[in-house]
């Protein structure tokens, strides 16, 4: 090890033992709190935000070819200020992914397609916009002197009143055998938030519950030997939302 790996390893030592003692400080200075094990409370409701993926979408295509035209982003806030306003967040979806032939082909998890799935490709557009709401949640193993939890599991409840959806197939024996849904779907959006020391989280199960309106054919169709046969009015999907917990 060379003079200058030693010097950094040097500072970190002294870093992580100075981290250590100020963070052992602060346990005992507030042990006299008694930290509770199981608890009903507010959730974290400190000065923040969230970032994170949807990883569903990605996984289903093995993460491949990540970019600007496939990629799947969640991000949002809780508010902090105000007693009525700490209920209240709000957050934005955006997925653009493509849909792998392995994927369109497993009929148990997506559904609504008939015939003959071997030579279809696609793509999934979603936008939205939502207000959230966040009722008592439950924690457990309370950390005072951080104002955090060891785990807590928070159900949240959403609406969308901005929402895009597209869905896009194609045939790949005929690339001008195509079908393609756009439309505009305002919903609403339930899932279970787990999150860890109030800094990792992972939600799931994720369903979001769409209406079609303003579409710009009907959903019911075909692309090559498949028939998409769903209903005409409204949708679902279920995700798996995954990120950090940022604060300042």
């Amino acid at each position: 090890m060379n003079a200058k790996r030693r010097c950094i390893v040097k500072i970190l030592a002294v870093f992580f033992l100075f981290a250590s003692i100020i963070i052992a400080q602060d346990i005992a200075n507030e042990a006299d709190k008694k930290p509770r094990i199981v608890y009903f409370g507010k959730g974290d409701t400190l000065r923040g935000a969230f970032v994170g993926i949807e990883f569903a979408e990605l996984s289903q295509n093995r993460f491949r070819n990540l970019g600007f035209k496939n990629y799947t982003v969640v991000a949002g806030q809780r508010f902090w200020w105000g007693k009525a306003w700490k209920r209240l967040g709000w957050r934005i979806l955006s997925i653009n992914v493509d849909l792998s032939n392995e994927h369109l082909r497993d009929t148990t998890s997506v559904i609504g397609i008939e015939g003959n799935r071997d030579n279809l490709a696609g793509h999934l557009n979603v936008q939205r916009l939502y207000m959230d709401f966040y009722p008592p949640c439950i924690s457990f193993f309370e950390i005072p002197a951080y104002q955090r939890s060891v785990l807590s599991v928070t159900p949240i409840l959403s609406a969308a009143p901005l929402g895009y959806t597209s869905h896009s197939y194609t045939d790949t024996l005929y690339d001008d055998d195509t079908y393609t849904l756009r439309a505009y779907t305002p919903g609403i959006n339930i899932r279970l938030n787990t999150a860890i020391l109030d800094l990792f989280f992972i939600e799931t199960p994720v369903i979001d519950l769409h209406l079609y309106l303003f579409k710009n054919r009907p959903v019911k169709g075909q692309v090559g030997e498949a028939y998409i046969d769903r209903p005409e009015n409204a949708g679902m999907f279920g995700w798996i939302n995954m990120g950090v917990k940022l604060r300042f």
